[in-house]
């Protein structure tokens, strides 16, 4: 699948991504950069299944990578980090106000 280039089907993306709670923990933690090992250890999830959503993050060019000798790091594509950030801090909100 070529990168998404249509906006809306971008703004899809991301929120279909992020409605899932173990990628929108994974989304959180790219706040900088991150390698797959580091993910995987941090969500307490496999590396394989790490690797597949980044894959897929990275085909929806909601994440971009960069290969330092054996492994790969990921962060959040500058030009949805505004986007992305905002969607986290409603989930946020709303967990909160669920606890309250």
């Amino acid at each position: 699948m070529a990168k998404i280039e249509n906006i809306e089907d971008q703004k899809t993306a991301i929120l279909e991504v992020l409605s899932h709670p173990g990628r929108l923990k994974m989304m959180t933690l790219l706040d900088g950069s991150r390698s797959v090992n580091q993910i995987a250890e941090l969500l307490d999830m496999s590396q394989s299944y790490c690797s597949q959503v980044l894959a897929k993050m990275v085909e929806y060019n909601l994440v971009t990578h960069r290969k330092h000798k054996l492994e790969a790091f990921y962060t959040i594509a500058p030009e949805h980090q505004k986007a992305i950030e905002t969607v986290i801090e409603i989930a946020r909100a709303y967990a909160r106000a669920e606890i309250d």
